[in-house]
Parts: C-alpha cells; sequence; structure tokens
C-alpha cells in the first residue's frame, strides 16, 4: 500500500483542484501557499489513515474529502473576513472633511432602521415586524378575509391588533407607532 506517493496523479489532481477554486481564497492564499497546504494535506492524511484505507482509490477519495473540507473552512473564513480594498491616493484635508461631513447623518441605510427598531417598545416592534416581514400574499389574504368581514380600514388599529391579539379598545397601535416613530 506504501505506493501511494503525491507526485503523479494527486498532484495533477491538486493543481487542477487549486487553479478551479482559487477564486475563492484569492485575497488570502498564493497559488504556490495553496499548493504546499494541499501537500501538508497529503502528508496528514496519508500519515492518519494509510492503515485503514485498502487501496489508493480510496486513499484518494478520503484525500479529496480533507482537502474540500480544509478548502471550505477556509472559503468560510475569507468570507467572514474579507479584506476591503481601497485604491489609494491623496486627498486633502478639505476633501476628507467633506467626505467625512457627507456620512454623518446618512440615514440612506438600513442601520438607521435596525438600531430604531431595537429601541422601540415591544407592541411597536410587533407593529413594525409585521409590517416589514409579512410577505405580501399573507398580508393580502389577511386583508382579504378582513374586508370580507365588512371592515373597511385596513391596516387600523382594530386591524393590527387583531392579528396581535390585543384589545384594540386598550391600545392604539396606528398611534403609538407614528409617534414612536416621529419622535
Amino acid at each position: 500500500m506504501n505506493t501511494i506517493v503525491f507526485e503523479g496523479v494527486i498532484e495533477g489532481f491538486v493543481i487542477n483542484f487549486i487553479n478551479k477554486n482559487k477564486w475563492k481564497l484569492s485575497n488570502l492564499h498564493e497559488f504556490e501557499d495553496l499548493y504546499q497546504e494541499a501537500y501538508r494535506i497529503f502528508l496528514e492524511t496519508f500519515d492518519r489513515y494509510i492503515d485503514r484505507v485498502e487501496n489508493e482509490k480510496h486513499f484518494m477519495q478520503l484525500y479529496k474529502m480533507c482537502l474540500g473540507s480544509w478548502w471550505i473552512d477556509e472559503a468560510k473564513r475569507n468570507s467572514k473576513y474579507k479584506n476591503v480594498m481601497i485604491q489609494s491616493h491623496t486627498i486633502s484635508d478639505e476633501q476628507e472633511t467633506d467626505m467625512i461631513t457627507n456620512l454623518i447623518g446618512d440615514l440612506d441605510n438600513e442601520g438607521y432602521l435596525d438600531e430604531l427598531i431595537r429601541t422601540a417598545p415591544d407592541d411597536v416592534k410587533q407593529v413594525l415586524s409585521i409590517l416589514l416581514e409579512t410577505p405580501k400574499d399573507v398580508m393580502d389574504l389577511a386583508l382579504t378575509k378582513w374586508k370580507s368581514k365588512g371592515k373597511t380600514k385596513p391596516l387600523g388599529n382594530q386591524f393590527l391588533c387583531n392579528i396581535l391579539s390585543i384589545n384594540h379598545e386598550k391600545v392604539d397601535l396606528v398611534k403609538k407607532t407614528t409617534d414612536f416613530l416621529l419622535s
């Protein structure tokens, strides 16, 4: 069974595998680094499993699985810690100040909405959750059923309280939500 060597078939597989999949790890590793890692995984797999595999074909399948698992783990790590490449160029202090000033107060992103929802009272969070997360067809179905009961004000307080199983006479969810959003 000691006829298994890296050079030859396994090395050819590794080169093809790296060339096909290196885009997933290109900002973390060069080709040579990936090749060395594949060789390290080969040696580790050989040392650990050579006595347990029946033939070269089984070893190759085991090696492919070990290499693929490492590759997926590295790709996940790569996506979590991906470096943002910023083209470097010189800007004046005035341009830098203008850029920062333009960023401050920019509410055109979800960060503001996330923070607003996080700080909302529980019943307002529930109303916002209904309005933002309920699929359109589900909401359309609920509104159709609501109208079929002779109710005329869709998305009114009574409608929202009905969905949340809250007594509409005790709380005005529409007013509470509107007041919160406008404050």
